[in-house]
C-alpha cells in the first residue's frame, strides 16, 4: 500500500532530480524540469489527501512534508534567479518568512498547541509554485500567457475540488487573490501584447501572494507570542 509518506519521499527524490538536471543537462534541450517541478507541487496535495482521508497521519509527515516543501521552493528559487525571473531581495524575504513561520510552530509544538496551517499557506504551492514553473515554461519556450494562466485557473478550481482542503470560490482569501491575478491579468495584457506581458502579470500576482503569505506568517508568530516571549527567558 502506497503510503502518504512514500509520496513525500518520492517528490523530494523529484525535486532533486529536476534541480540536478538543471546543471547537468542544457535547459533548453530539457522540458521535463518544469514537469518535475509540476508534479512534485501536485503530489504535496495528494499525500495531505490521503493522510487526511485514510486517516494516516504521522508524526514524520507532519514535520517533513514542509521541509520538502522548503526544498522545492528554494530549488525553484535559485533556477528562477539564475534565469533572471525573479531578483535575490524576493527570495530572501520568501525563506525569512518561512524559517520565521517555522520557528514559531515549534514553539508552539513544544507548547503541545497545533496551529492549522491557513488555506493561503496551504495553497502556496498553486499561488507561487505553479505560476513559477509557468515562467520557466515562458523563458524557454515562449508559451501564450493567456493559455497558461487559463490552464492556472483551472488547476486551481480542480485541485481545490478533488482534494477537498479548500474551494477557491467559497473562501474569501482564494477569492480576493483570484480576482487582483484576473485583474492583472486584463490590465497588463490589454496593455502590452500577449507574448510580453506574460512575465509581469505573473510577477504581480506572485508578489500579491507572498505578501498574504507573509501576513500568515506573523500571525503564526502573533499567536506564539507568549510562548515566545517565555521561552526567550533562562529558566
Amino acid at each position: 500500500m502506497i503510503k502518504p509518506n512514500h509520496i513525500t519521499l518520492f517528490r523530494l527524490i523529484l525535486i532533486c532530480l529536476a534541480f540536478a538536471s538543471w546543471y547537468l543537462v542544457n535547459p533548453q534541450q530539457y522540458p521535463y524540469i518544469g514537469i518535475l517541478f509540476y508534479i512534485a507541487f501536485l503530489l504535496d496535495a495528494v499525500d495531505g489527501w490521503l493522510a487526511r482521508t485514510k486517516d494516516l497521519k504521522t508524526d514524520f509527515g507532519k514535520y517533513f512534508d514542509p521541509i520538502v516543501d522548503y526544498i522545492a521552493f528554494l530549488a525553484l528559487y535559485i533556477i528562477s534567479i539564475e534565469m533572471g525571473i525573479l531578483p535575490l531581495w524576493f527570495v530572501f524575504l520568501a525563506l525569512t518568512r518561512d524559517f520565521l513561520a517555522t520557528f514559531a510552530r515549534q514553539i508552539l509544538n513544544l507548547n503541545s498547541i497545533v496551529i492549522e496551517s491557513n488555506v493561503i499557506a496551504k495553497l502556496k504551492a498553486v499561488y507561487i509554485g505553479y505560476p513559477l514553473v509557468g515562467l520557466y515554461w515562458y523563458q524557454i519556450y515562449g508559451f501564450s500567457s493567456q493559455w497558461l494562466f487559463i490552464f492556472i485557473g483551472l488547476h486551481i478550481l480542480i485541485e481545490g475540488r478533488i482534494f477537498g482542503y479548500s474551494d477557491p470560490l467559497e473562501n474569501r482569501w482564494n477569492l480576493i487573490i483570484l480576482c487582483l491575478a484576473t485583474i492583472a491579468v486584463v490590465t497588463l495584457t490589454s496593455l502590452r501584447p500577449a507574448s510580453d506581458s506574460f512575465s509581469d502579470m505573473t510577477i504581480l500576482f506572485i508578489l500579491i501572494t507572498q505578501s498574504l503569505i507573509w501576513v500568515s506568517g506573523i500571525k503564526y508568530l502573533w499567536d506564539a507570542r507568549e510562548y515566545i516571549i517565555k521561552s526567550f527567558e533562562a529558566k
